[in-house]
């Protein structure tokens, strides 16, 4: 087995790191998806937040709602995210795992979102982890 000196490590590796940046600007340039299909700059990309809002724990749903309104416009105002600008859908889940199922089906079937977030309660945060991963 051969040893590599640091220098020699960093330099390989600022190389692997150039090579991907290049890749991803050269997507961009040319138009290029690696998935396969492309989001136009016109279609928002969707955050469903899922949260306790009528149960004892509203206060601090409230919070988090609000937190992600804040970073979401701020976001925004700067061009979103990859060109694409960012909405937020509540939904309540009142800290039952079957009314927060529902609200993650009604999101992810319904809404389309594109990300799911939230739940305080370790139940429902359980059950929905589990639909969103079906």
């Amino acid at each position: 087995m051969s040893t590599i000196s640091r220098r020699r490590f960093l330099q390989l590796s600022a190389a692997a790191g150039g090579a991907l940046a290049f890749s991803d600007l050269a997507d961009q340039v040319f138009g290029i998806t690696r998935w396969g299909r492309s989001a136009s700059a016109a279609e928002p990309i969707k955050v469903g937040i899922i949260d306790p809002l009528s149960s004892p724990y509203k206060t601090s749903s409230i919070h988090d709602v609000h937190g992600a309104t804040v970073a979401l416009e701020l976001y925004n105002k700067r061009g979103g995210v990859l060109g694409r600008q960012v909405s937020i859908i509540e939904a309540d889940d009142a800290s039952n795992v079957q009314t927060g199922i529902k609200a993650a089906t009604k999101l992810i079937k319904d809404d389309r979102v594109d990300f799911l977030m939230g739940t305080f309660n370790g139940d429902v945060a359980l059950a929905v982890s589990e639909l969103a991963t079906q």
